[in-house]
């Protein structure tokens, strides 16, 4: 309010600074009349350019208040009427994606990737790929949680272009996105812009969600995504007491396994046996497996082993920009043609 008081007051002292030259011509030429008749306008004619002078001088020395309005504060953030904070925009550089490929157990091939936000790796945040200002507006809506997720697409869009295999992007859903009762309208409303098919995405579940029952929302909205055509995995299986039931009521077609579960399991009978146990598990509930943070070879034998369907991890791809993921792409594939066939095909 102080800033608009501002002109106010400027304007009031520019009246000020103007009467005493107005004053005085009006009254010169008031008294020349009164005391000295026609012959007052000769002597007026005489005083007023002076007068004129000063009064223009001084119209000039003094400052004009701007005719463009004033800049906004491009700090402030405005409130909106129901008296709250807004949700802060959510940075660009949090929205660079990277991805990280999945590979069957069964036979190799790639069957979908990771897409991982570029600040969530322990890599370098300068190696993402910077992003245009072309990408920046294309990735603009209305919802400000929502421009990581729609990043994400946008990039699979480019990658799946480039692939003669079908495959599924995996994204991982934020609290925030999770709790969205309009999320399945919004990501409907996104894929149809993107022109990107419901059938090659997956959204993961936060694993939080295992140590709780999971409420009526979340389940109308994994049921709305599963209308739409998405996937749905669950972040943690083996986590919580009640991934089960998150499983059988929000409709979970992945489960990804908790990476405490599979960290050196090659070397832990104990923890080998509870890993069994948990792919078991998921097999029972009819349901494909995935092991996230694979390092060793050691650890891939044995989830192949044990039955795992996918695995993930730094062994294996470390998450990559999306020019380098089309090229490890094609090398993979490469790498499987090359394999000796035996006697019906099996590789």
């Amino acid at each position: 309010m102080q800033h608009d008081l501002k002109p106010n007051l400027s304007r009031r002292s520019t009246t000020r600074r103007h009467l005493p030259a107005g004053l005085v011509l009006l009254l010169g030429f008031a008294l020349s009349v009164f005391w000295f008749g026609w012959q007052g306008l000769i002597i007026i004619g005489f005083v007023a350019p002076p007068l004129l002078y000063l009064a223009s001088d001084s119209w000039r020395s003094t400052p004009s208040e701007p005719t463009h309005p004033r800049p906004l504060d491009r700090t402030a953030t405005a409130r909106p009427s129901g008296g709250t904070d807004p949700t802060p925009r959510e940075p660009m550089q949090h929205a660079r994606t990277l991805f990280q490929p999945q590979i069957s157990t069964h036979s190799g091939m790639i069957t979908g990737f990771s897409a991982v936000p570029a600040c969530h790796t322990s890599m370098n945040t300068d190696m993402a790929a910077p992003i245009s200002t072309s990408e920046i507006a294309e990735d603009e809506t209305l919802f400000s949680h929502f421009s990581s997720l729609t990043h994400a697409l946008h990039r699979a869009k480019t990658l799946q272009r480039t692939s003669h295999v079908p495959f599924i992007i995996t994204c991982s859903l934020s609290t925030e996105q999770v709790d969205d009762v309009q999320l399945a309208a919004k990501l409907e409303w996104e894929l149809d812009r993107l022109d990107v098919k419901p059938g090659t995405l997956r959204l993961a579940l936060p694993q939080h969600l295992c140590q709780h029952t999971p409420p009526h929302p979340i389940i109308s909205t994994c049921h709305d995504l599963h209308t739409l055509g998405c996937g749905i995995a669950l972040n943690g299986f083996g986590s919580g007491p009640h991934c089960v039931e998150i499983i059988q009521k929000c409709g979970v077609d992945l489960a990804i396994i908790e990476p405490s579960l599979t960290n050196d399991v090659d070397k832990h009978p104990n923890r080998r046996r509870i890993l069994s146990a948990v792919v078991a598990m998921a097999q029972d509930l009819g349901v494909e497996t995935l092991a996230c943070d694979i390092r060793t070879a050691g650890e891939h034998s044995l989830l192949s082993q044990l039955g795992c369907d996918h695995v993930q991890g730094d062994g294996i791809a470390p998450p990559m920009q999306i020019h380098e993921a089309t090229t490890w792409m094609h090398t993979h594939s490469q790498k499987l043609t090359r394999l000796p066939s035996v006697v019906g095909g099996i590789r």
